[in-house]
């Protein structure tokens, strides 16, 4: 099994993070990572998930995970499987943690099986944890700027 995890600290109540990272519909608008999301945020949903291309040459790819849990204002979870989770399982959290009134911590990660996962690290390893970070940092920005959710 592989595990990538990042962490961010946003100078923002949970509330204000939750509000941002939910809104699926406005990822196109700040996020660097995930261009789209089309789907219900609620358990056992599918969701249609983009990402933009890795190299010059490749395309966006779109996948199809299904939503395992979600708790508002503290995070939420989804798995995708490529043929079957014996040859590739990816479970993808973000996970919400107060540090107080107007803190909070974003733990974003994903766990990793399967039988090409061996492949997985040698060829996405990197470019997934720099989009993760990327995505972290554009929800700081712009969570941090935002007019406060009412």
């Amino acid at each position: 099994m592989g595990h990538l995890v990042t962490t961010i600290d946003i100078e923002a109540p949970a509330a204000r993070v939750w509000h941002v990272l939910a809104d699926f519909g406005r990822y196109p608008e700040w996020n660097p990572y995930i261009a789209g999301v089309g789907g219900e945020l609620t358990a056992g949903s599918r969701l249609q998930v983009t990402v933009p291309p890795v190299a010059l040459s490749s395309r966006p790819r779109t996948f199809c995970p299904t939503v395992l849990d979600v708790d508002p204002e503290a995070g939420f979870r989804w798995v995708a499987v490529i043929r079957s989770a014996r040859v590739f399982r990816g479970e993808h959290y973000f996970r919400l943690e107060s540090l107080g009134a107007n803190r909070t911590r974003l733990v974003h990660g994903e766990r990793f099986s399967g039988l090409i996962l061996p492949l997985h690290r040698v060829s996405r390893y990197r470019s997934t944890r720099r989009g993760f970070e990327r995505m972290n940092a554009a929800l700081k920005r712009r969570v941090e700027s935002a007019e406060p959710v009412t």
